[in-house]
C-alpha cells in the first residue's frame, strides 16, 4: 500500500522491520553503555526505560513506563534517575560515539539551539517565566541547550545542558546559553568528532566569544544574526539590513537549502565579504568572513547569517550549511514526539540530565536503526525513503510490554484485590494485565542468562563442591569461578573459599566490589530468611574495565 503526497512521490506505508535485527541493534546499544553502571540492576532498568521511551505510549514517564513493562511500581525507574550509581555524562559520551560511528563524515555540521519544556509549577530545576521557542512567547518553562550532529546519512542529538536562569543561582559566573553551547562544541572537538562547520540561530550568532572559540577550533560557522547587528566592512561598521538594501539584483542567486516536507526549499541568496573581527588572525591564515543574506521570494522576508570559513568556499557550501540548521529542529520534534524527551516529570538536576540523556540515546537508536533499515531495504525509485517516524511506528511491536497472566486489575494499580479491586461494573476492556510478584521462598540463581529454580542447592553448570554451586569446572571451593552457597539460613558468597556474611558476586574465587558496588550483579534481598530473588550475572574473567559484550543481548532477550 502507498500514500501519495503533493510531491508526486509515494510514501511506503507498509514497511516491515526485522525483529531480530531490531533487537540485535538495541542490544549493541546496551552493550555500549554497560561499563558506565556499577551494578546490573540499574543497567536493566535503563534498558527497560529506553524500551518504554521507544514504545507507542502516549505519555512517557516513570509511572506509565513501569506499568507498560509490567512492574508493580515505578520505584526501580525512579531509583535509576535519582540515586543509582551511574555516570550520565559518560553515557552522553557513549551516545556521541554511537552517532559518530553511524553518521560520521568530515563535512558534518554541529548545530546548536535551545528548546523549552513548558511547566505548570515552579519547583523543577531551572523553571521560571522565560521566552521559549516551543511556545513562541514568554511562558513558565525549563530551557535546555542542545547539540546535534548533522551529516548526509542522518542526524541526532549528541549533547545537552540545562540552562539555569539568574533566579536559580547567585553565581556571577553562571553559564549563559552561548557559553553552554561553546562548552558542548569544545567537548565535541576534543573528543575528535569529525565536523567542519557550526550552525545556530541569533542567540549564538550574536556572541563574539562563541564565534572566537569556533574559529580557534579550526571550524567554520554559519550563524544567524538580527537585522540590527553591525558588521565590519571597508566603509566601517554597517547594519546588516542596510547592506542588504544596497545589494543589486545581479547579486542574488537561487539555491535550495535542502529538502523540506513539501520538496526543495528554494531561496534567493546574496553574500558580501566582510573584514575580520577585531583581534582575529584570519586575515593572515586565509580565513574568509562573509555576510550571507537569505530572501524568501514569496514573502520578501530576509534572514542574515554571519559566516566564517578557514579556507575559500563557494556560495553553495554556505547555503548547504545554512540549510542544515533545521536538523536540530527535526531532532527536537522527533525526540519529544517519539521518545518523550520533554515528558520526564522530574524535578532535580541529576534526574533531568539522566532522563534527557537516555531519551537522546533512544532517539539516536531510532535514527541509526532507520539508516540500517534503509541500507537493508532501499526505497524503490519514486518512493520516499523510510523516515524515523515510520520506522518507530513499524517497530512498536518489538518493544511491547512483557506481561504474564495474572488476575485482571484496574489500570494503574498493582493487581492485588486488597489494594484496589476493579469496580463492580468494570468490563473486560476496562481491565489490564500486569505481572505480579511470585512470592516463592526458594532461591533463584541467574548465571550467564540461565536459571536454576529449586528448593535445594543443586549443581549448576558444573559440580557441587563443598556446598558451593560452581559455574564451570569443579575444584576446590577457593577455585570456584563463580557461585553462591547457603549457610546459616541466609545466602553467602565465596571469597577464596571462606564464608562471607554478605551477598556478593565471585569471579575466579574473589569477591568483586561490595554488596552495592559488585560489578555485574542483580540482587534483591529481603529479610533474614531465603530471598525472593537473587540474581548474579557470571562475567567469567572479564576485567573491571572490559565490558561484557553479551550483556546487552541478554538484557534485550529478558525484556522481550
Amino acid at each position: 500500500m502507498f500514500v501519495w503526497n503533493n510531491q508526486n512521490a509515494a510514501v511506503a506505508a507498509a514497511h516491515s522491520v526485522d525483529p531480530e535485527r531490531w533487537w540485535t541493534a538495541y542490544g549493541a546499544v546496551i552493550d555500549r553503555i554497560a561499563p558506565r553502571f556499577a551494578r546490573y540492576e540499574p543497567l536493566r532498568h535503563a534498558g527497560g526505560l529506553m524500551l518504554g521511551m521507544l514504545s507507542g505510549l502516549d505519555r512517557k514517564n516513570c509511572w506509565t513506563i513501569a506499568e507498560h513493562r509490567g512492574d508493580l511500581t515505578p520505584d526501580g525507574l525512579q531509583h535509576l534517575l535519582s540515586r543509582a550509581k551511574w555516570d550520565a555524562d559518560a553515557v552522553r559520551d557513549d551516545l556521541r560515539g554511537y552517532v559518530i560511528d553511524a553518521f560520521g563524515e568530515p563535512d558534518a555540521v554541529l548545530v546548536v539551539d535551545e528548546t523549552g519544556d513548558l511547566k505548570k509549577g515552579t519547583h523543577s530545576v531551572g523553571v521560571q517565566r522565560q521566552y521559549t521557542g516551543t511556545a513562541g512567547r514568554i511562558e513558565n518553562a525549563q530551557v535546555a541547550v542542545s547539540l546535534t550532529y548533522a551529516a548526509r546519512r542522518g542526524h541526532a542529538l549528541i549533547d545537552r545542558a540545562l540552562y539555569l536562569p539568574r533566579s536559580w543561582t547567585e553565581d556571577p559566573q553562571r553559564a549563559t546559553k552561548p557559553a553552554l553551547a561553546t562548552a558542548m562544541i569544545t567537548r565535541a572537538v576534543h573528543a575528535g568528532v569529525p565536523a567542519r562547520w557550526v550552525a545556530g540561530d541569533e542567540v549564538y550568532g550574536a556572541d563574539p566569544e562563541l564565534r572566537r572559540a569556533v574559529r580557534g577550533h579550526g571550524l567554520g560557522y554559519v550563524l544567524q544574526i538580527a537585522a540590527n547587528r553591525r558588521v565590519p566592512t571597508h566603509a566601517g561598521p554597517i547594519r546588516v539590513d542596510e547592506l542588504a538594501a544596497t545589494a543589486p539584483d545581479t547579486a542574488w542567486q537561487t539555491y535550495s537549502a535542502g529538502a523540506g516536507s513539501k520538496g526543495p526549499r528554494y531561496y534567493a541568496w546574496a553574500w558580501i565579504a566582510l573584514l575580520p573581527e577585531h583581534d582575529d588572525d584570519s586575515a593572515t591564515d586565509g580565513g574568509r568572513h562573509h555576510l550571507l543574506i537569505r530572501r524568501n521570494d514569496a514573502t520578501g522576508e530576509l534572514a542574515y547569517l554571519r559566516c566564517y570559513s578557514p579556507h575559500r568556499v563557494p556560495l553553495t557550501t554556505l547555503v548547504r550549511v545554512a540549510g542544515q540548521r533545521w536538523r536540530i529542529e527535526e531532532s527536537f520534534q522527533a525526540a519529544k514526539g517519539l521518545t518523550g524527551l520533554d515528558q520526564h516529570q522530574v524535578r532535580r538536576w541529576r534526574s533531568w540530565h539522566r532522563w534527557t540523556t537516555l531519551a537522546m540515546l533512544a532517539h539516536a537508536f531510532l535514527a541509526v536503526a532507520t539508516t540500517i533499515e534503509r541500507d537493508h531495504a532501499p526505497a524503490p525509485a519514486g518512493l520516499i525513503e523510510l523516515t524515523v517516524n515510520e520506522f518507530r511506528r513499524c517497530s512498536t511491536p518489538c518493544c511491547s510490554a512483557r506481561t504474564t497472566p495474572s488476575t485482571p486489575c484496574w489500570p494503574g494499580h498493582a493487581g492485588d484485590d486488597d489494594i484496589k479491586p476493579a469496580p463492580a461494573n468494570a468490563t473486560t476492556d476496562d481491565t489490564c494485565s500486569t505481572s505480579r510478584a511470585s512470592g516463592i521462598n526458594h532461591l533463584r540463581i541467574r548465571l550467564a542468562a540461565d536459571y536454576l529454580v529449586a528448593d535445594r542447592w543443586e549443581p549448576f553448570g558444573g559440580e557441587q563442591v563443598g556446598g558451593v554451586v560452581c559455574a564451570g569446572t569443579a575444584g576446590e571451593v577457593g577455585d570456584c569461578r563463580a557461585g553462591l552457597f547457603r549457610g546459616q539460613g541466609r545466602p553467602h558468597a565465596c571469597q577464596e573459599g571462606r564464608d562471607v556474611d554478605a551477598l556478593q558476586c565471585c569471579i575466579r574465587g574473589h569477591r568483586v566490589g561490595s554488596e552495592i558496588g559488585c560489578r555485574g550483579e542483580l540482587r534483591e534481598y529481603r529479610g533474614e530468611g531465603d530471598p525472593e530473588l537473587v540474581a548474579c550475572r557470571f562475567t567469567g574473567g572479564v576485567g573491571a574495565d572490559e565490558p561484557d559484550r553479551g550483556l546487552g543481548s541478554r538484557i534485550a532477550a529478558a525484556e522481550r
